[in-house]
Order: structure tokens, then sequence, then C-alpha cells
């Protein structure tokens, strides 16, 4: 075995032993420790797992089963229990979207050396948000992160997310358009793993296809297939959740939500997204890039989704909009740090390391933040307490 292939070994046996770790305790330890009032290793997935035996015995309808389907059928296949079941494929999900992010920083970075691609995948997976103490105690509270580390159909949804978006924008790229298949197949899959990243990513499609003036025959077809097919689902799935008899239904309600979280709204973005911010502010030319604008797009319906609806009825404070917010997130960094490296000595240079010293402190808070999550902590209210 050469030196990429055993490099390759570790790193990704240390992200299954990270992966693993983080969601056997979410299993199995989250309901059984409390300090100060709040569950240790706390996240959302003993509820979908409840969830399932609903689901299969049709006492609930679950819109986006995917994660739900492949724990009840690894269950069954390989006679486990659904805890364990639930351990399997939420590491495979965090593992499989390492793979993806991986796939892309290689294609886009193939220049560099495995040590700096690698690097470059790290940087992505544990960056946070920016945080102020004097300011904001607690890091995710608020203004979110671009990582998420406590949710299941968020960690189901994102490697179907980023490949949509990577192939799509390479179809165009390399004109290659057996790659739109790809972004096809992989955006309509992400409907049953999260809805939550289709309703932004069509339209951004429709968007960008104006912008970039994608007028021919290919992607007009492509983006016409989407919408019929997505719409279809999506529909199908909205009369099932908010049909008659539902005790919630989607409203206009603005910044209802989203002020429950944040006491002041625009500050809580540009802490979340203050490296992309700052990168398009010090090097403007990086907008022209198809990926950063793409990524943009999401987010900004992201943020118009967040602050316009909400689902009232019981899960009104779950602000289950804002997760559309949190999945572009997620994409725009990726992209932003891919492209800081690709094009960092060609940015002026108080600019580049002013730059990088956000990055830095950002990663910073980033791993602060993940070793509390592997600590037990609650991911919602870790933060620096001065």
């Amino acid at each position: 075995m050469n030196n990429i292939k055993l490099n390759k070994v570790i790193f990704f046996t240390l992200v299954a032993t990270f992966a693993i770790y983080l969601t056997y305790h979410q299993v199995y330890t989250s309901s059984s420790i409390e300090h100060k009032g709040f569950r240790w290793f706390a996240s959302d997935t003993q509820q979908h797992i409840q969830f399932i035996t609903d689901y299969i015995y049709h006492s609930r309808y679950i819109p986006h089963p995917l994660w739900h389907l492949l724990v009840f059928y690894t269950s069954k296949i390989f006679h486990l229990s659904l805890n364990a079941a639930a351990v399997c494929i939420s590491s495979a999900s965090i593992i499989i979207w390492v793979y993806a992010v991986y796939y892309i920083v290689k294609h886009m970075c193939e220049k560099f050396s495995i040590y700096t691609q690698m690097l470059i995948v790290l940087s992505i997976i544990v960056i946070g948000p920016l945080c102020i103490p004097w300011y904001q105690k607690v890091i995710y509270y608020g203004q979110g992160a671009p990582n998420v580390w406590h949710n299941v159909t968020y960690w189901m949804v994102k490697p179907f997310a980023v490949m949509s978006v990577y192939y799509f924008i390479y179809a165009q790229n390399n004109q290659k358009i057996r790659y739109l298949l790809f972004a096809f197949l992989s955006a309509v899959i992400s409907i049953f793993a999260k809805p939550s990243f289709i309703i932004i990513f069509l339209p951004a499609v429709m968007l960008y296809i104006f912008i970039k003036k994608l007028y021919n025959k290919k992607f007009i077809q492509f983006f016409t297939l989407l919408f019929i097919t997505s719409c279809t689902i999506l529909l199908y799935q909205y009369t099932l959740s908010f049909g008659q008899g539902s005790d919630s239904k989607v409203v206009f309600d603005f910044l209802g939500v989203w002020s429950l979280f944040s006491k002041n709204i625009p500050i809580s973005i540009f802490l979340a997204l203050a490296f992309p911010i700052m990168l398009v502010i010090f090097y403007p030319k990086i907008i022209k890039n198809e990926y950063i604008l793409f990524s943009w797009l999401l987010t900004i319906l992201g943020i118009i989704y967040f602050a316009l609806l909400a689902q009232a009825g019981k899960y009104y404070t779950d602000g289950n909009f804002g997760w559309s917010y949190a999945i572009a997130m997620n994409i725009l960094y990726t992209f932003s740090i891919i492209l800081f490296f690709k094009e960092f000595y060609k940015i002026e240079f108080k600019r580049r390391y002013f730059l990088l010293m956000l990055f830095l402190t950002q990663i910073f808070i980033g791993i602060y933040y993940l070793q509390k999550i592997l600590i037990g902590q609650n991911p919602v209210f870790i933060g620096f307490y001065i």
C-alpha cells in the first residue's frame, strides 16, 4: 500500500471512529444523563427512532423517511436492534458526507498534495460560526453553525445536497451534460432525506439559469424535469403532512420563529456567515466563481425562508424552515473554503492574512464546539462563558 492510500485509510478510519463515537452516545446515552437541566449527548436521534415504529405501524406519517427506512431495514436484515441500526446509518451518513467533500476537494484542488486536500476537508468538517463572547456567549443558539451535530435527517441530506450542487455546476463548466443526470438523481433522493434542500435548490437553479443565460435545451430540460418530479413528490408530502385533520400548517410569519432564538438577526447572520461574507468583501472576484455564486443563491433563499415562513402548531418553536438555511450554510462554507485555498496567493497581502486570521478563529471555535459535544454537552447551548 503506497503512502497516499495509507493516508486515506488512516484519515477515514479516524472519521469513522469519530462518527461512531458521536452517534453511539447520542443513541445510548442522551436520555440517561442530565446536567443543569439539559440532556447530555443531546440530539433528536432517540425521537426519530421512536418515529420508525410509529411510521411502520401507520400511526405517524414521515414526509422524509430515508433515514428511518434505512434504519428499519438494516435492523431487519442484520438482526440488530433499532438503536444499533441507528448508529450504523447515522455513522454511515456522516462518513459518506465526508467522502463526498473529499471527492469534491480532490477534483477541484487536484494540484494540491494529499495532505493539503485532507487539511481542506478537515477544515470544512470542523469550522464553526464566529462567536463574540461579550455579545453572544453561546456558539450555536441564535445564529446556527456551518456544521450541525445533533440532527439525523440533516446528516442524511448533506451528501446528496453538496453533490447536487457540485454536479450541476460541473456539468455547466465542463459541458459534460451526463452530470446533470447525477445532479438530478442526487436532488430527487434528497427530498426523501430532508425536503429542506430541494425547496431552495429548485429556485436557485432557476435563478442561476437566468443569471448565466443557460437557455440551451439540456439545462431547460433538466430544470423542467426536476421541477415536475420534485413538485409532485413535495405536493404528496405536503398533502399528507398538512392536509385535512393536521394540527399544523405552513404560515407566513415575518421573523417570528427566528426572533425566538436571536436578539439581533442581522448580527446573527453575520456571525454565522462571517468568513464567506468577508471573503466576498475582501476578494470580490470570488463571486464570479460558479460554485460561490450558486452557494450564495442557496443561502439567500434559506435566509428568506427562515425569515418569512413557519410551521404553525406544536412544531412552531422547532424552526423547521431554518434547516434550509443550515444546509445552504454548510454548502457555502464548503465551496468558500475550497476557493479560499485555491485563490490564496491571488488575494492582496493584508486582506489575505485578515481572512486567514478570521478563518483560523472560526476553525478554533469549531474545534472547541465539537470537543464539547464529544464530551457530552448539549450542542445547542455550548458557549464561551466569561
